[in-house]
């Protein structure tokens, strides 16, 4: 009989549920053999309409994706709390099935990092300003868990949202600096607002709206949500330095020296 509410939704709708990262390279190594492509989106679950739409992206790209859900602990600060992040895996896999992935891999703290685990991964310069800014050693817990995911599960593509810029820089000059053969492929991303059970999650654009950025760096940063499209569209154009060099200056003052191009 099943033991826990995932088995039971493994068996009721068919759907690989996988815990182990040995089970993971198992499953990834069968569907390359047979020739198949395979995506991967990595989230912390609390699933909604905007991961649906990275996975459905993925789905559409790739012949088997597999969506990561794990709450990693490496990039919560001292004043978010960890212990009361939303745990939904059987309604999250239920969206996952729906939206046309192919497993779900769901792994505890101690299968990712294991008693004796000492290396950090860090990208410099990108991850000090902006978000970085307000929340040090944020980017450092993202860019672990990224590179440890990638490495694990070998994806040929790994799906992110679009409007979390910086995220997506930073884990684009990751892969970069690292050789990491996974290719990095951006969605726009479908806003959602969260109810209590259904969070935003890692990857998400909503996310920063919501969790990781809580009412309190929202009273900080009323302006966040804007300047962080002016962000994205800058760096579109090839323009993040200014952002890096100037990255406290005022609204007014930064749109007032924004490239016409």
């Amino acid at each position: 009989m099943p033991e826990n509410g995932l088995e039971r939704i493994s068996i009721l709708i068919e759907f690989n549920v996988l815990q182990k990262i040995s089970e993971v390279r198992e499953q990834v190594s069968k569907w390359k053999s047979e020739g198949l492509s395979v995506g991967l989106v990595p989230t912390m679950g609390g699933l909604h309409n905007g991961h649906k739409s990275l996975i459905k992206s993925a789905s559409k790209s790739c012949d088997r994706v597999i969506v990561s859900i794990f709450i990693n602990p490496t990039q919560f600060g001292d004043e978010e709390d960890l212990d009361k992040y939303p745990k939904t895996q059987e309604s999250d896999c239920l969206l996952i099935n729906d939206a046309g992935g192919s497993a779900a891999f769901i792994p505890n703290v101690l299968e990712m990092y294991p008693i004796g685990f000492a290396t950090k991964v860090s990208v410099s310069g990108l991850t000090n300003i902006l978000c970085g800014a307000s929340r040090p050693g944020h980017f450092d817990g993202v860019t672990q868990i990224v590179a440890k995911l990638l490495n694990q599960v070998s994806a040929d593509r790994a799906f992110f949202g679009e409007k979390d810029w910086q995220q997506l820089t930073v884990i684009r000059r990751l892969v970069r600096d690292l050789d990491i053969s996974t290719k990095i492929i951006s969605v726009a991303t479908v806003r959602d607002v969260p109810t209590a059970s259904r969070w935003s999650a890692f990857g998400s654009d909503a996310l920063q709206r919501h969790l990781l950025v809580g009412g309190t760096h929202r009273q900080r940063h009323p302006n966040l949500q804007s300047d962080s499209w002016g962000v994205s569209r800058w760096a579109r154009r090839g323009h993040w330095t200014r952002w890096i060099v100037y990255p406290m200056r005022s609204r007014k003052a930064s749109r007032a020296s924004a490239p016409t191009n």
